[in-house]
């Protein structure tokens, strides 16, 4: 149960304890006044009929005395009978009844039976039998009054109780949704102030947790871009150096070696042959550096844009994976990517086609390039290989480089696996703000 739900129960167990409690206090001062108020009446009636009978003969008391008590007999519910003197006061009088009390009312306040004797000769008296129905009717029409106000307000108070727990944790929602909007990462939201001043300092603090969290994620993307930046910078100086200095070394060793060749063709046929091997190395050595300055440094990215590099990239890496297909799809290219999110999308996926040789033992990888004019920039590669339980599993270098990349681009990155159910790597970047010049 809610917060909202168990108060409201609370609340109204209390009322329901209270009206309990009411109930029995009221039923239990009803028994008392219905018990007194019976036995006054019969004292009543026997110093009534006592003061009728002074100085009147035996034989005329009796009548004289109904007649005159017809009417209080009838409203209090008496009846009289004459006795002789000597005998007990009648036990078994049935006294006519209006039952307006419901039964189990009736059952609690009615008390003992009340019958008096008034002595009206020397050998005569009047037997008086009260009934306390005219009392249990008047404490009743009491008793339904309380217990309808008590009622009334214990519904009222209810209401304007819930009402105000409802209103008082309202806020409580909107706090949730700002929690969870930051629990996903949004350290730019912030949760409105309610008027509570408790509430009011929980949201003081979450939202000054979450300026902290979003100023600790710039300061960590800052450090993220500059480290690539540094990547990107050594690559390229990498791809330079390879160039120049290598290249230029491996170009003069060729030179040499075909110049042994020339010369020691007709004289040293053995020297010959190992001069040709040299310069088969050598165009080796030259097949892999430029393999290693385009890694480093992508030609085409600088040159062209990110499709064709992406293209290039897929083409070569096909040329050399005989058991695994990679297709490149492009659903919109209407715009430019930028450079630094050009470079972002082409490492991330050179080393997501990395990750599947290594790893994925699988058979198809599609990656899937979306450009739309104005909305975020989408990147999907997808491969039918084994897959793996993220749960159970820690990310690699690979997966964290890729995440590091993306997250330092400004975007997001959402990784879908399981075992034997492939993997799928999710990247959206916030399409940057077109500068002139630039290609996709």
């Amino acid at each position: 149960m809610n917060l909202q739900t168990r108060l409201s129960l609370v609340i109204l167990a209390i009322f329901l304890l209270v009206m309990t409690m009411a109930t029995g206090v009221a039923i239990r001062s009803a028994q008392r006044a219905v018990a007194a108020d019976t036995a006054a009446t019969g004292r009543l009636v026997t110093e009534i009929i006592a003061a009728l009978a002074g100085g009147n003969p035996d034989g005329v008391v009796f009548a004289s005395v109904s007649a005159q008590l017809r009417q209080f007999a009838e409203r209090h519910h008496l009846e009289l009978a004459e006795v002789p003197v000597s005998s007990a006061p009648p036990t078994g009088a049935q006294v006519q009844q209006v039952a307006v009390a419901p039964g189990w009312f009736r059952r609690l306040v009615t008390p003992a039976a009340n019958q008096q004797r008034a002595v009206i000769g020397a050998a005569r008296a009047i037997g008086v039998t009260v009934s306390p129905e005219a009392e249990i009717n008047e404490a009743w029409s009491e008793f339904r009054t309380l217990l309808s106000v008590i009622l009334v307000f214990a519904v009222l108070t209810t209401a304007l109780v819930f009402g105000g727990i409802r209103r008082g944790l309202r806020p409580l929602a909107g706090i949730i949704d700002g929690l969870v909007e930051i629990g996903r990462g949004n350290y730019a939201a912030r949760l409105t102030r309610p008027g509570l001043p408790e509430l009011r300092r929980v949201v003081d603090h979450v939202n000054g947790i979450a300026t902290d969290l979003e100023q600790a994620r710039q300061h960590a993307l800052s450090l993220a871009r500059r480290n690539l930046q540094i990547q990107e910078e050594e690559r390229s100086y990498l791809a330079r150096e390879l160039h120049d200095e290598l290249g230029q070394s491996l170009s003069a060793i060729k030179a040499v070696a075909v110049y042994i060749d020339q010369r020691a063709r007709h004289a040293d046929l053995e020297l010959a042959a190992s001069a040709r091997t040299i310069a088969d190395i050598t165009n080796d050595v030259f097949g892999i550096v430029r393999r290693m300055m385009h890694r480093l440094k992508p030609a085409a990215l600088s040159k062209h844009g990110l499709v064709p590099a992406l293209e290039q990239l897929v083409d070569d890496w096909n040329a050399r994976q005989s058991e695994v297909f990679c297709s490149l799809e492009l659903k919109r290219v209407a715009g430019s990517a930028g450079e630094s999110t050009a470079v972002a999308l082409y490492r991330v996926v050179q080393e997501a086609l990395t990750n599947v040789v290594r790893h994925a033992n699988a058979q198809r990888v599609t990656v899937t390039l979306d450009i739309p004019p104005q909305e975020s920039l989408s990147l999907i590669i997808e491969d039918d290989g084994c897959g793996f339980d993220v749960r159970g599993q820690a990310a690699g270098f690979g997966l964290a480089g890729i995440r590091e990349r993306v997250l330092a681009a400004g975007g997001r990155c959402t990784l879908t696996t399981a075992p034997t159910k492939g993997t799928r790597i999710e990247v959206v970047i916030a399409r940057p703000v077109h500068t002139k010049g630039s290609q996709a």
